[in-house]
């Protein structure tokens, strides 16, 4: 083992990095170097950002290490280093704000160096805010310090970049918006050894800049002439012919090259880590994902794998520093976090592989932090626990699994995007050994919340169908994917099926709410209520028999029915129960549904109260669970003619949605509202596309909506042909026959205003929730199955 030493130039790459940054050339956002995982690439983005530290803010991080988040915190660090910038720290003071503010208002110079500059300059003096929204917390925070003033250049040498691809993509995305980012560019190493991650080619076009804004450079294989240069950094004198031996040697790995050379004395002495160091490096490799100091230091103290002092694990926690072994970040609440730099130097690789010491440690960590969850620790926060032990209970508890799966689900449902819910659960997944039962239950399950049944549909397809037939919650969760694709044949017969098994009365309660859900979107009134009515009396001893009421009152409010009273008594009587079990979700969800109900008997001003509370709530919760609320929300504002609060809401809730019948509402009202400011064309335009888009929902009523919609715009617009064209494929579609006959009647009429096109705008479509099976079934349905106790692998 060696310490690494001072990395030699490599002439080549550091000329093509130059060329890059002092071209000065503003279309140049990103520069990609390709490299094998051993060749010494981290080294060499050091040796980079070291010498760029006086022409700017140069931060080198390793993602394998850590996220966007821990980037934030370094790009802080960097900020508050220099004068200059704690200076604009200053000025983004609130009395400071508001003065600048008025200046900005009143001032004509001020005007003149707004449109040279750009009105997101003059925010970011300010507040640092930029006008279009950001992905995560973390993104806005790393674009607001980039923006505020003063302005440096900013150079993210960013190591292992396919790792955390998705992270990165949204931090260039967030860069790539605006002009005012400019000085903000990314040097990025691209590892061949992709481990199942994104491969180099497939990064590189995820990328949101253009061909011609990305510089590409493969790391040259170790030659003599780089051997020379090691060996001229290290005072090591060697015979010419030497170079080319240990170039080969060294297989083009770097480390592998220092190790040989320390044979000939380099200046670079083998280092052994001591028991100490060596356990927490140990540490850190088992648990996959950076350590809190205080928990290192708490596990070398009891652990019986090493005898440690307070003193020797200061001294080694040094060490490892001086090595650049670990780094530390500081965390919000004070405290440090130690991150493994690289997983190719020789002491880190040595350890990766051996297992029998690393089960071990394993054990301490495993008991150590299920024993911080069990006593509900204040240091440890519910989310890094959950990935952790997760990891760890597939070798040590996997008897645990599906309890830590359901666990893990539930977090990334709270999560602030769905991107973010989906980077949760890829951070818990084992980066190493194959995939097992409990890994696709995880992605199945997030994929199910988070309403993309297409995607879990697509990896309970690759479940060997034994396999799958033995796992009676994959057969559950199947038959909810194929309702919501809208495949309701197909689910009902799974339904029929599971029913006639007799599992437990929560089951059943799931599986007959979906049941109804999918013939309310075929319209099958009467066949829902049947359903209803054979099975409520069976099922009103179950622990969730809240959720069938709160999803089943919509069979007596919807046509032809509309028995409003009838709905809103189950809805009262589920939110009773809900309030009486604390399920602070299913009380959320089923007010939104008891606005629906008022909206429908005309209470608009009651309807907005409930879906404000229901919307306030869900958000806590996580912006996976507010589409349905939201989207009512801004419906309720529209009707009681609140343009301004329901331009603004809706416009802040549409880049959280998906394609679905929420978002087909909300995009439906914005064009409508485009339409009554006089944007005619944009209200075109996205009505056109938005019909097209919606039709893939494949529900009926959805399929009405933005056509309704699209009749008036079209009229308004001045074609009328093709507004008719709408209300004949309504007529087609069925349904809702006395809204057609009045638009009918109107257009007949002569010219239509917008203002009154949004008068005769039907807004009353509304929607209801229904979803999240997972929220649906208690805890002990899941984890109390047998099935679950053998742990099946697959590739």
């Amino acid at each position: 083992m060696v310490q690494p030493v001072k990395f030699a130039n490599r002439t080549v790459e550091i000329a093509k990095f130059r060329q890059f940054f002092q071209s000065r050339d503003p279309t140049k956002r990103a520069i990609i170097f390709r490299a094998s995982k051993s060749s010494g690439i981290s080294e060499f983005l050091k040796h980079l950002a070291a010498s760029q530290e006086k022409s700017g803010i140069a931060i080198y991080f390793d993602m394998a290490a850590g996220g966007v988040s821990q980037l934030a915190d370094a790009l802080k660090d960097k900020r508050d280093e220099r004068l200059l910038c704690r200076l604009g720290f200053f000025f983004q003071a609130p009395p400071l704000i508001s003065f600048l503010s008025k200046l900005v208002t009143l001032s004509t110079a001020t005007q003149t160096f707004a449109s040279r500059f750009g009105v997101t300059t003059l925010v970011g003096i300010g507040e640092g805010i930029l006008l279009t929204p950001f992905p995560s917390t973390s993104t806005a925070r790393i674009c607001k310090m980039a923006l505020t003033w003063p302005r440096p250049d900013v150079l993210f040498f960013l190591d292992n970049a396919q790792k955390k691809t998705a992270e990165i993509v949204q931090l260039a995305q967030a860069c790539a918006a605006d002009d005012h980012y400019r000085h903000v560019r990314f040097v990025l190493a691209v590892t061949d050894e992709t481990e199942g991650n994104l491969a180099e080619a497939g990064f590189r076009q995820r990328l949101p800049f253009g061909p011609e804004a990305i510089d590409e450079q493969a790391l040259q294989p170790i030659d003599a002439q780089f051997v020379a240069a090691i060996c001229a950094a290290n005072g090591l004198a060697l015979d010419t012919a030497d170079f080319d031996r240990y170039a080969a040697l060294a297989g083009n790995d770097m480390w592998m090259l220092l190790s040989h050379l320390t044979v000939r004395g380099t200046s670079a002495r083998p280092v052994a880590l001591g028991p100490v160091s060596e356990f927490l490096v140990r540490l850190l490799v088992v648990a996959e994902q950076p350590l809190r100091l205080a928990d290192m230091r708490l596990l070398a103290l009891y652990s019986e794998q090493i005898v440690c002092t307070p003193d020797a694990f200061d001294k080694a926690i040094a060490d490892l520093q001086a090595q650049r072994i670990i780094q530390r970040h500081a965390t919000e609440d004070g405290e440090a976090l130690i991150l493994l730099v690289s997983d190719s130097a020789l002491p880190v690789r040595a350890i990766k592989g051996a297992e029998v010491a690393n089960l071990a440690v394993a054990r301490d960590l495993y008991d150590f932090f299920a024993e911080a969850e069990r006593a509900g620790s204040a240091r440890h926060s519910d989310a890094a626990l959950a990935q952790l032990l997760y990891r760890l209970a597939h070798d040590l508890d996997p008897a645990a699994l599906p309890a830590r799966a359901q666990t893990l689900v539930r977090i990334a449902m709270a999560q602030g995007s769905m991107a973010d819910a989906e980077r949760y659960i890829a951070h818990a997944q084992r980066k190493h050994g194959a995939a097992n039962l409990h890994d696709f239950f995880v992605q199945i399950s997030l994929f199910v919340s988070l309403q993309d049944y297409a995607r879990a549909k697509e990896i309970l397809e690759k479940i060997p169908r034994v396999e799958f037939s033995r796992y009676r919650i994959l057969r559950i969760l199947d038959a909810v994917a194929l309702n919501r694709i809208r495949s309701h044949a197909d689910a009902n017969v799974a339904i029929d099926r599971l029913l006639a098994e007799h599992g437990s009365a929560e089951e059943r309660v799931l599986l007959v709410s979906y049941k109804i859900a999918g013939l309310l979107h075929e319209e099958e009134w009467a066949a829902a209520s049947a359903v209803l009515s054979e099975w409520r009396p069976q099922l009103s001893k179950a622990a969730n028999y809240p959720y069938l009421l709160r999803t089943a009152a919509a069979v007596p409010m919807l046509h032809p029915q509309a028995d409003l009273a009838a709905a809103e008594q189950m809805l009262l009587e589920a939110l009773r129960g809900f309030r009486a079990a604390r399920d602070a979700f299913g009380e959320a969800t089923t007010v939104c549904n008891l606005g629906v109900t008022r909206a429908y008997a005309g209470d608009f001003a009651a309807a907005e109260r409930d879906f404000h509370v229901a919307y306030r709530s869900l958000a806590v919760l996580g912006t996976q669970h507010i589409q349905e609320s939201g989207t009512n929300l801004g419906t309720a504002l529209l009707c009681l003619g609140e343009y301004a609060r329901a331009r603004l809401h809706m416009n802040k809730l549409l880049p959280m949605m998906e394609m679905n019948y929420p978002r087909a509402i909300t995009e439906a009202n914005l064009a409508m509202l485009h339409l009554y400011d006089g944007q005619t064309q944009q209200a075109l335009d996205q009505v056109r596309a938005l019909i097209i888009a919606a039709d893939a929902v494949k529900v009926l009523d959805c399929a009405r909506h933005v056509r309704f919609a699209g009749a008036l715009i079209e009229y308004c617009a001045g074609y009328p042909v093709r507004a008719t064209a709408l209300l004949d494929e309504i007529d087609t579609i069925g349904g809702d026959s006395p809204y057609l006959n009045r638009l009918r009647t109107r257009f007949s009429a002569g010219p239509l205003e917008a203002a009154e096109a949004l008068a005769l705008y039907r807004t009353d479509w509304m929607q209801y929730w229904s979803q999240n099976p997972l929220q649906m079934l208690p805890a002990s349905t899941l984890t109390a199955q047998s099935m679950f106790h053998h742990v099946a692998e697959h590739a």
